[in-house]
């Protein structure tokens, strides 16, 4: 293990920036007061880009925390099943004269109805269409965002009063 050496000074570049979404906003409140329209433009653009960024960014966040293992553990109880269907099914159809042979066809029955199911599971999650967890973040932070809007302007009203 590596020591640090008398003498040694080691740097840890960090800082603290503030918040990019709240600068845009900030710098197309400027410009549109300035009377700048383009950049103005320039910056809602960009902070439409921040935003969908963060969306992403919730949702793939949504992803990593939720909990797939009572998921995974149906997905192998019904593999189970389809297998002790499959089993039965190849009994009564065939009477193998090798155990291995038997074994060998089972297996493949059952790696090819797994790998079906994956298939459609990942194609399910890269088209989007297991959204449920992820909608209900969506609307929660929305949620929130509106009502810090209205804290927001009863705080200004209460101010201006």
């Amino acid at each position: 293990m590596y020591r640090i050496q008398a003498g040694e000074i080691h740097f840890h570049p960090m800082a603290l920036v503030e918040d990019r979404l709240q600068r845009l906003r900030r710098r197309g409140a400027h410009a549109r007061e300035a009377g700048d329209e383009a950049a103005a433009a320039a910056a809602a653009e960009e902070a439409a880009r921040e935003e969908e960024r963060r969306a992403v960014w919730a949702r793939d966040n949504v992803r990593r925390k939720h909990n797939y293992l009572p998921f995974i553990v149906e997905l192998l109880k019904g593999l189970a099943r389809v297998s002790r269907t499959i089993c039965t099914q190849a009994r009564v159809r065939h009477k193998f004269t090798s155990q291995a042979r038997f074994i060998l066809l089972i297996f493949f029955d059952f790696g090819r109805f797994l790998c079906a199911k994956l298939r459609l599971l990942f194609s399910f999650l890269q088209e989007g269409k297991l959204r449920t967890v992820y909608d209900a973040a969506k609307d929660k932070a929305v949620e929130r965002e509106a009502q810090k809007e209205k804290k927001k302007k009863m705080e200004e009203g209460q101010q201006k009063a």
